[in-house]
């Protein structure tokens, strides 16, 4: 197929009912010798595992990457690339595993998307700064700032914004769009007209052991030193987050799923419901396990709960993820909440719509346990599509955070499913790669200003994480961006015989996550220094201190039921196991502690690590303490490391489990009541919170919603904005 055989769209503007199967004329992909087939991978989705399906070995990049611990590499990359240092790396995209496609090439007019990050102002403030609006024992704790409060204090300087913006406008025809943050800037181009103004070339890449594509630039890019002085990177030769599907999700004989699919398709076309819980698939045999009421029960939760709808939370979906109310509906009804259901409007959705029609399982399981778990919470979902068309496995992270940036009002509790290798993020054999993971690094910081609350699952692989399958035992493998000191790591545990143990295979389908960051050091995280310490004197609970870094960022901060999970998808319940199932049903409890905390006009929780470890010094008995398994075992790929390459669950913080499980009660009453701090105004447009302060606010709750659309302009300005922008 020749360029001039079709006119391409803009990726994404043909967008709406698409699962992720395409082909490449639908990317205008021009083959150089012949055509094989569409090669193809999913994301890495922590936990979606079902039931009776053994997983076979994972193939996963191995070769030139990082293999010495605390690498002088990283270090002296990060001296003179990192975030806020130097000039960009302007490089060609450039890895060993990575080369110039030899058997395709793009269109010259294919439209393509990349990000370019810009410096912050006062950067090195930010840290100290979300330090003392998250620790309770501060006087500024929960003084949260509001995206106007960033962008004055940390934005880029305008004059700043303008030479970027100016040069980057001079890209023909190119839509080019810089978040309300001020500091991330979107842009869609065409391939020609990107290394025209860039003086760089774009070829595909290929990967030489996983299959995917991604497109790079080949070439250096030649830009102003004046435009370069303000940049932080430019996302055509930074990491690709190329990861491994481990979605199994066929309970079902492949013939009974695709039934049960158009059946689905049918119910969203007439618009009707199904008759009963007769017409789901599974109902009477495989709702069992860790049900709402099942998790209430272990964690001394209130069933169903009883909330005021104040506050807010997000499932951030990325690949293309899509959910089905109707499936959320049944799943209410079989866990005998049906009164208790609110479906996510299509207002709620930010991104790319959601595609009732073709529900997948983690946008299902996220939403299922996040909104059962929390019911009432105004809930949103982030549907990112990603930005690379030949793999939908990377890249989210940007158009995740760009967005976020884009929002005066974004959800309180945010949701994260996902993760990659963190030796991919930050990769000494790959110049770029270190400018981009710090520079996400401060878009968690930046989210924690603001209040918010990023919960992110710490993995289904042990401590094999998403390593080198030959060489997973080797060393620790962590994974990202659960590692990051700025996230709350949320791992795995199970039952044996009543009792919460470390989640783990053979036992269950996964193995939780956990271990310490080889890049992210713990002098970030001084909340954990005492009892990670204490935990490194216990050398019968760890490896060789050569087997992993010891000064790292440790995780996971706690650890919750991550097995045996009942969801619907599709009119069928499926039986799921995964870090995916923990890490919602946390942020549904911290929406709850923020509802209590709102209604007694104190600020919601924000960046959480600080509290829990304080909490822990406190209020030991707010967390149940996991004391039996370990993580030595990568579920999938059958690897199973020896006694001494694993991590192991013990009195007080341990490396597999975290600080333990939530105890509700005592954890909700010392998060609501437990702190002294003066109530402060939230600064986050939450409509949310600002209807539930109405006079009539436990009455006609709908109406009262509407009306302060009415009245919130920031908040029509910025939904309008999202919609027309977000990608």
């Amino acid at each position: 197929m020749s360029s001039s055989e079709e006119t391409p769209a803009l990726l994404g503007s043909a967008y709406g009912a698409f699962d992720i199967e395409h082909s490449e004329e639908d990317y205008l992909l021009q083959p150089l010798v012949s055509k094989p087939k569409s090669p193809f991978t999913q994301a890495r989705i922590f936990g979606v595992v079902t039931f009776g399906l053994v997983i076979s070995a994972l193939i996963v990049m191995s070769g030139q990457r990082q293999t010495t611990l605390q690498s002088k590499t990283s270090a002296a990359y990060e001296s003179n690339f990192g975030a806020g240092k130097g000039k960009a790396y302007l490089g060609a995209f450039s890895h060993p595993n990575w080369k110039v496609s030899s058997t395709h090439k793009v269109a010259q007019n294919f439209s393509t998307t990349f990000y370019v990050s810009m410096k912050l102002k006062n950067e090195a403030n930010i840290h100290d700064h979300l330090m003392t609006v998250s620790d309770p024992q501060s006087s500024e704790y929960g003084k949260f700032l509001s995206l106007e409060d960033i962008n004055n204090k940390y934005a880029p300087d305008t004059e700043h914004q303008i030479e970027v913006m100016d040069f980057l406008e001079q890209i023909k025809d190119a839509n080019v769009h810089i978040n309300t943050q001020g500091d991330m800037i979107r842009v869609e181009a065409k391939v020609q007209h990107i290394e025209a103004a860039l003086n760089t070339k774009l070829h595909l890449h290929d990967h030489d052991e996983l299959g995917v594509k991604a497109l790079r630039a080949s070439a250096p890019m030649s830009i102003p030193d004046h435009v370069a002085d303000k940049l932080n990177f430019i996302s055509l030769n930074t990491p690709v987050l190329h990861v491994t599907s481990e979605l199994a999700q066929k309970r079902q004989e492949i013939s009974e799923r695709k039934a049960a699919a158009e059946r689905m398709a049918a119910y969203v076309e007439a618009k009707t419901d199904p008759q009963g819980v007769e017409d789901i698939e599974g109902a009477d045999s495989s709702w069992k396990g860790s049900t709402p009421a099942d998790l209430s029960k272990i964690y001394n939760m209130e069933y169903p709960a009883v909330t005021n709808g104040l506050g807010s939370q997000a499932v951030i979906s990325f690949l293309g993820q899509m959910f089905s109310n109707i499936d959320t509906k049944y799943y209410f009804i079989l866990a005998g909440i049906k009164g208790k259901f609110q479906e996510i409007s299509d207002d709620h959705v930010y991104g790319f719509p959601n595609n009732p029609k073709a529900p997948k399982t983690e946008a299902s399981l996220d939403v299922q346990v996040l909104t059962s778990m929390a019911p009432g919470i105004p809930t949103y979902v982030y549907s990112i599509l990603d930005l690379n068309p030949w793999d939908y496995a990377n890249e989210g992270f940007l158009a995740y955070c760009w967005m976020v940036g884009n929002q005066t009002f974004t959800p309180w509790v945010h949701s994260i499913s996902y993760g990659d290798d963190e030796s991919t993020v930050f990769n000494p054999a790959m110049p770029g790669s270190f400018i981009y993971g710090y520079g996400v690094e401060g878009q968690f910081k930046l989210m924690g200003l603001r209040g918010v609350s990023v919960i992110a699952a710490s993995g289904d692989h042990g401590i094999g994480g998403l390593g080198p399958t030959r060489q997973r035992c080797m060393q620790a493998w962590p994974s990202w961006p659960c590692s990051s000191p700025y996230v709350t790591a949320v791992g795995g545990t199970m039952l044996v015989d009543g009792k919460e143990v470390v989640c783990s295979s053979p036992t269950s389908p996964i193995t939780a996550g956990g271990g310490f960051s080889n890049e992210l050091d713990r002098s970030n995280a001084p909340w954990q220094e005492t009892v990670v310490s204490n935990y490194l004197q216990k050398t019968d609970a760890i490896p060789a201190t050569s087997y992993f870094n010891p000064k790292g960022r440790a995780y996971p901060d706690i650890s919750l039921i991550a097995d045996a999970y009942p969801i619907v998808l599709a009119l069928s319940v499926l039986n799921i196991a995964g870090t995916s199932a923990s890490a919602p049903l946390f942020a549904a409890m911290v929406s709850r502690i923020n509802d209590a905390r709102l209604m007694a006009g104190k600020p919601v929780m924000g960046f959480l690590n600080p509290f829990l470890y304080q909490t822990a010094v406190d209020k030991p008995s707010a967390f149940n303490d996991i004391t039996s398994g370990d993580i030595r075992n990568s579920a999938y790929g059958g690897i199973n490391c020896g006694p001494k390459q694993t991590f192991y669950a013990v009195e007080g913080w341990d490396a597999a489990t975290g600080l333990g499980s939530i105890n509700f009660p005592v954890f909700f009453s010392q998060a609501v009541t437990g702190s002294s701090v003066a109530p402060v105004a939230n600064k986050n447009k939450n409509p949310a919170t600002n209807k539930k302060k109405n006079k009539n606010k436990k009455k006609n709750k709908n109406k009262n919603k509407n009306k302060n659309k009415k009245k919130n302009k920031n908040k029509k300005r910025n939904k309008n904005k999202n919609k027309n922008n977000a990608a």
